[in-house]
């Protein structure tokens, strides 16, 4: 009896071992988890900070030079030459030209950047999902 009580022991103190091991590897892991979570999460809202600010500061831009071109300066007006009907015609053909190109070129950056606020918010909803999903994967 005395054997088999000297390998029961053996066995627990064994079994004990494994035990502490395995929580020992739980607790790491567990560890890692949680801090990948975090680390996931203020990286993204970082981004999500950063991203706001750019397009603030892109939307700034382009109200300005939208006012910019929907102002008429106040400087002076120019009076060309009378005897040159065709050249005066010419240049307000080519300054409205130049007006429209610009406003299309407004419009569209502005489009643009609604496109990229579109996507930025659904990256970010993306991952967000997606770190949510591992925190409680990982409780």
């Amino acid at each position: 009896m005395d054997s088999t009580e000297r390998k029961l022991e053996d066995n627990r103190q064994i079994l004990l071992k494994e035990v502490d091991q395995i929580s020992r590897k739980v607790m790491r892991t567990s560890r890692f988890a949680w801090l990948s979570i975090v680390l996931i999460t203020s990286f993204f809202v970082i981004c999500i900070l950063f991203g706001r600010e750019y397009l603030k500061e892109s939307n700034v831009r382009l109200d300005s030079i939208e006012s910019k071109l929907k102002s008429r300066p106040e400087q002076g007006v120019y009076h060309p030459p009378k005897d040159l009907p065709e050249t005066r015609d010419e240049f307000n053909s080519r300054l409205s030209s130049v007006e429209t190109l610009m406003e299309a070129i407004t419009s569209m950056s502005s489009k643009a950047l609604e496109q990229m606020n579109f996507i930025f918010t659904i990256v970010a909803a993306f991952f967000g999902l997606f770190s949510i999903f591992f925190a409680v994967r990982q409780l």
